[in-house]
């Protein structure tokens, strides 16, 4: 068995920022779409809009996926310093490792 025993917090917080960013991008752009359609439904039939324009929608998309990546860059970095405290207390974790 192999042990984690260390994690690079500013490699950790970049990995999961960027991977935030992704899923952010996703969910952003689903809403987005989502949205878009909304403003092409016959008056009456969607949702309110708030006077929101296809552009804004979509700036909006881009800012949620902004967003989605700069919490994910704090709290992975949150994670993988509290990683390290915890793993100096008790002891990392373990993992099989095969060739």
């Amino acid at each position: 068995m192999a042990e984690i025993k260390h994690l690079g917090v500013f490699s950790v917080a970049k990995v999961s920022g960027i991977l935030y960013l992704i899923i952010g991008l996703i969910a952003g752009l689903f809403v987005a779409l989502l949205s878009l359609l909304n403003l092409a439904a016959p008056a009456g039939a969607g949702m309110a809009t708030a006077g929101f324009g296809g552009a804004a929608i979509l700036i909006m998309a881009l800012l949620i996926a902004v967003f989605y990546g700069v919490l994910g860059f704090v709290f992975g970095g949150l994670f993988a310093w509290l990683y390290n405290l915890t793993a100096g207390w008790i002891g990392g974790i373990e993992m099989e490792i095969r060739e």
